[in-house]
C-alpha cells in the first residue's frame, strides 16, 4: 500500500463518518433490525442525513472552530493532548442524539442504541488517549464489524453476514493505512480494533 492510498483510506473511513456508514447498512440492508422496515427508502435516507448532521457535520465544524481559535494546532489532531476537547464535544453530540431519539419513538430505539455505543467507543478512546495514542480509526471500523457480526448472529440476517465480512476486510485496510502513515504503532491499531470490537460485541449481545 502506497501513502496516497493510505491517505485516501484514512480520509474515507474517518471515525466521524463510521456511524453514518454503519446506520446506512442497517437502514437499507437490514431495515427490520433498524426498526425502519415500514419507512419508505427516501424517508430513511432523510433520517440518515439528520443523523449524519449530528454525528459528522457538527463535530467536524466544532473541530474546525477549535482550529480557527488555535485551541488545536492541526485539523487531523496529531497531537495527543489536542484530542481531548474534540473527543469530549463529539461525545456530547452523540449522547444528546442518542437520548433524543430514545425519548421520541420506539421506532428510533435501534438507532439510539447504535449511536450510544458509538459514543461509548469514543469515551474509551478518549480516556486511553489521556496517556496513549490509541487508534480511533481502528476502533471505529472495528465497532462496525462487531455490530454487523453480532446482529447477524442474533437475527440471522444474511446481508449482515456479508457486511461483517466487508467490514473485517476494511478493518485490515484501515489498520494498514494508519501504520503506513506512521500515525500509530502496531500495538495502538490492534488495541483500537479490540476496543471497538469488544464494545460492539458485548453491548449488542447484552441488549
Amino acid at each position: 500500500m502506497n501513502r496516497t492510498l493510505a491517505k485516501a483510506i484514512s480520509f474515507v473511513f474517518n471515525p466521524l463518518l463510521m456511524p453514518t456508514m454503519l446506520l446506512a447498512v442497517f437502514y437499507f440492508f437490514a431495515p427490520s433490525i433498524s426498526g425502519l422496515a415500514s419507512t419508505p427508502p427516501m424517508l430513511r435516507l432523510g433520517f440518515l442525513g439528520f443523523i449524519s448532521v449530528y454525528t459528522f457535520v457538527m463535530p467536524l465544524l466544532m473541530i474546525y472552530f477549535m482550529y480557527s481559535r488555535k485551541w488545536v494546532q492541526t485539523l487531523t489532531l496529531k497531537n495527543l493532548r489536542e484530542r481531548r476537547l474534540p473527543y469530549l464535544t463529539t461525545t456530547i453530540f452523540y449522547l444528546f442524539l442518542s437520548y433524543f431519539l430514545y425519548t421520541r419513538s420506539s421506532a428510533y430505539y435501534p438507532t439510539a442504541v447504535l449511536v450510544f455505543f458509538s459514543a461509548v467507543v469514543i469515551i474509551i478512546v478518549a480516556i486511553v488517549s489521556l496517556w496513549w495514542q490509541i487508534s480511533a480509526h481502528a476502533a471505529a471500523i472495528a465497532g462496525s464489524f462487531g455490530a454487523f457480526f453480532i446482529m447477524y448472529f442474533k437475527y440471522e440476517e444474511p446481508n449482515l453476514f456479508y457486511a461483517s465480512l466487508v467490514a473485517l476486510v476494511l478493518s485490515g485496510a484501515v489498520m494498514t493505512a494508519r501504520l503506513k502513515l506512521n500515525a500509530h504503532s502496531l500495538a495502538q491499531v490492534i488495541a483500537g480494533f479490540f476496543v471497538g470490537c469488544f464494545v460492539s460485541l458485548a453491548g449488542y449481545w447484552l441488549l
